[in-house]
């Protein structure tokens, strides 16, 4: 069964980055290789027009792949870092 979580974020103003605009390149190569490539999972990052809210929405393939992406030590790091970032810069997770 397909899992979807979607996630909305919101920033107080354009000055500020989106935390996957500083991330280095590799963080999203690392997602593509051990999670899109082999199918497990898709995403899709939206900015809205004004330019301050970000809609994320994840895509499973089924419960083993979002446990095994819930589980991923480096995606908890990399999680742990977009949270201090976005408490950093006053960026709200609304949902």
């Amino acid at each position: 069964m397909v899992i979807e979580i979607v996630q909305v974020f919101s920033k107080p103003s354009l000055e500020i980055p989106w935390f996957h605009e500083i991330w280095e390149p590799s963080h999203m190569d690392y997602i593509t290789t051990k999670y899109k490539d082999t199918g497990k999972y898709r995403g899709n990052r939206e900015i809205l027009e004004d330019g301050l809210t970000l809609i994320i929405t994840h895509t499973f393939i089924d419960n083993d792949a979002l446990n095994e992406w819930k589980a991923d030590p480096y995606l908890t790091t990399m999680k742990e870092n977009r949270d201090a970032h976005n408490l950093a810069n006053g960026i709200e997770q609304l949902a």
